[in-house]
């Protein structure tokens, strides 16, 4: 493939992408506004990430 590149890797990437797709799913479904949804995903991933 001429354009890809790798994935970061993070031990806990794969449960911080899950959580991210969830709340994205609500957004799209309007169950939750742009500004809360994203708000959520930063609050959730970093969390995870920070391994809270």
């Amino acid at each position: 493939m001429e354009y890809g590149v790798p994935r970061p890797y993070n031990k806990d990437g794969l449960r911080a992408e899950q959580a991210e797709v969830q709340i994205i799913n609500r957004i799209l479904s309007g169950e939750v506004t742009v500004e809360d949804g994203t708000a959520q995903i930063e609050k959730e991933v970093n969390a995870i990430l920070s391994g809270n």
